[in-house]
């Protein structure tokens, strides 16, 4: 089923998770709607078989359901009574209302949601293990630097004294927009899908050398090493 007939059978589906994404201006954060149309398409690119990719389609478009459950889709009051694990579960259930899908398929769909952040695990399923390939190759690229940039808007771009390898740094609290941006890179080793390796190249070049340009920069205009001690206030 090509992406083009995906989107005229699940025009509904679309339109409720468009306008959830509206209600909470997701387009001021780094997980708009076409981030999560970006994960879908990629899924059907890269699955191995057409129901997989029908399926992984469904899921990415609904693969940002917790940014936007994070971001005020539900009160604050029902946020602090429930993990947001179960309100996602539940707004998954809702979407899936505007699916012809079978419970079995619905199933599969909401774990692959579900799962899509973790790690790699060899009990995913064939629709968890293509969503999870399509969102990191929605998350490599030149188009990772600007989400990066727009979604810790609160970091600084770079640490000029450690650069790359801040030493307290980690995934969940990289410390700044540059360390972010290069944990990227870890993920090329974890793609499953050969079709997903293939299109991931290119990407994870592109990150190498930009984050080889910065430093040449640095080096160029004396900023690294860093001229003299600073202390953070």
């Amino acid at each position: 089923m090509s992406i083009e007939t995906l989107i005229k059978k699940y025009t509904e589906l679309l339109t409720m998770v468009i306008r959830d994404h509206e209600k909470v201006r997701a387009s001021e954060s780094g997980h708009d709607f076409e981030h999560a149309l970006m994960v879908a398409n990629y899924s059907v690119r890269i699955a191995d078989d057409a129901r997989t990719a029908k399926l992984a389609w469904v899921a990415g478009i609904c693969h940002n359901t917790d940014h936007l459950i994070e971001r005020g889709l539900v009160p604050e009051h029902f946020r602090k009574k429930h993990t947001l694990d179960t309100l996602v579960r539940k707004k998954l259930i809702q979407y899936l209302q505007y699916t012809t899908l079978n419970h079995n398929d619905k199933q599969l769909v909401i774990e692959a949601v579900m799962e899509h952040r973790k790690r790699n695990d060899p009990r995913d399923s064939k629709v968890t293990v293509a969503l999870k390939d399509a969102d990191r190759l929605a998350n490599v690229g030149a188009l990772l630097c600007l989400r990066s940039a727009k979604e810790l808007e609160h970091l600084p771009v770079l640490d000029y004294i450690h650069l790359f390898h801040h030493p307290s740094s980690s995934y969940r609290h990289p410390e700044s927009v540059g360390k972010d941006i290069s944990y990227s890179l870890e993920w090329k080793k974890w793609l499953r899908l050969p079709k997903a390796k293939k299109i991931g190249a290119k990407r994870f070049a592109f990150l190498k050398i930009f984050m080889q340009d910065i430093e040449n920069q640095l080096k160029e205009s004396r900023l690294r090493p860093y001229p003299f001690s600073r202390k953070k206030n």
